[in-house]
């Protein structure tokens, strides 16, 4: 149970430093970061439904006519995406915040477990939870229509993320050595 204990933390201290560090590019260079990733996905894109419609016809089993419709579906967006990226940056926001929300979720759950295990600071992960919430939905509904602001506002929000992470990996670390202590 140790070691998997440590694997975890290692693991999820990885994730939260890689947030903090794509955090850290979208802030400095947020135009070309945001035109970098929307024509990678753009062209990941168009060449899956690409390889999609070649084995459509290519392959023994061709699926149903379904298969190629959604194949073309994503070739067209994938085709679309490479032309205008604007399109794909506001859904790599969209998906930002929806992962920021779902992330902020998930540290507001660990508050309770801290309140459950009787740690006397859990609302402070609880606050960092909510707030990481807050951020998500307004990286998707904000106002602002420059993609430089929203892409400095996601790197900070992701920024916000990892740290809060950390801090919490640090407390929940101590926790877990003060119950290995009383032991």
């Amino acid at each position: 149970m140790k070691d998997f204990l440590k694997r975890t933390f290692k693991s999820m201290f990885i994730v939260a430093v890689l947030t903090i560090v794509l955090g850290l590019i979208l802030i400095i260079w947020p135009s070309s970061a945001a035109q970098f990733l929307s024509k990678v996905l753009g062209w990941i894109i168009l060449i899956a439904g690409i390889v999609w419609v070649v084995l459509y016809f290519t392959s023994s089993y061709s699926g149903t006519n379904t298969t190629l419709f959604l194949a073309l579906i994503l070739t067209a967006f994938g085709f679309w995406s490479v032309i205008k990226p604007g399109v794909m940056a506001e859904l790599i926001s969209v998906l930002m915040g929806i992962l920021l929300i779902t992330h902020g979720f998930l540290n507001i759950q660990d508050a309770l477990e801290l309140k459950q295990s009787y740690y006397d600071r859990w609302w402070i992960y609880l606050l960092f939870g909510a707030l990481t919430v807050i951020l998500g939905f307004f990286v998707i509904w904000s106002p602002i229509q420059s993609l430089i602001a929203m892409t400095i506002i996601t790197g900070i929000a992701l920024i916000f993320d990892g740290v809060t992470d950390i801090i919490f990996l640090i407390k929940a670390g101590k926790v877990v050595r003060s119950l290995e202590l009383d032991r």
